[in-house]
């Protein structure tokens, strides 16, 4: 009788803690799926993560909009599982950290041709992508501006470092994207 006692307080162990890992989520939404009263996409992601999370402040650590409509963040298995059946939900991709060694970007950021989100943005048509890069160092001299002129009126790009007088006429626009890469601990990667 104390055997079974045991095993029994083993299995229930490991399925609580199972169920409490979390992992961050790439989801995609049908945007036409929006409720009316939601005036806008971001307050509608929000309130349907928090709709599916239990036990803790739910986190989105980004929200899309351009090529593709959802959001980022980090959930628990029993909350993803719930928040596939919410209205809107299209599809998700569970984020990992990857090790950088390609210029392959397709293949490398795991695009898949024939579906997900790659095709949905009809290839990313229409989007300008200039550099994804793991860092520059911008006070070598390859980054000095001398010489340049003005910054097009037609630039919508933002400069966000951690000081704003890193970008000038040359860097005309960076912004960091480290959410995952906090939430998963540098640890994780293997740099």
């Amino acid at each position: 009788m104390t055997i079974t006692v045991v095993i029994l307080l083993l299995i229930s162990f490991s399925v609580s803690t199972a169920a409490s890992e979390t992992s961050i989520y790439i989801i995609h939404m049908n945007l036409s799926a929006k409720p009316v009263p939601f005036s806008d996409h971001r307050t509608w992601f929000f309130t349907t993560l928090t709709s599916v999370t239990t036990g803790r402040k739910p986190k989105i650590l980004y929200t899309y909009t351009d090529s593709v409509h959802g959001f980022s963040a980090v959930l628990t298995n029993s909350e993803l599982q719930r928040l596939q059946q919410k209205p809107g939900y299209v599809s998700f991709t569970k984020d990992s950290p990857i090790k950088l060694h390609t210029t392959f970007s397709p293949q490398f950021i795991r695009l898949a041709s024939n579906s997900g989100t790659w095709p949905v943005s009809s290839y990313g048509g229409g989007s300008v992508i200039g550099i994804i890069d793991t860092g520059i160092w911008p006070d070598h001299p390859s980054f000095h501006d001398e010489g340049l002129g003005s910054i097009p009126s037609r630039w919508k790009g933002k400069c966000e470092f951690n000081s704003s007088s890193v970008c000038n006429k040359k860097v005309i626009g960076a912004r960091v994207f480290n959410k995952g890469f906090v939430s998963y601990g540098p640890q994780s990667f293997n740099l």
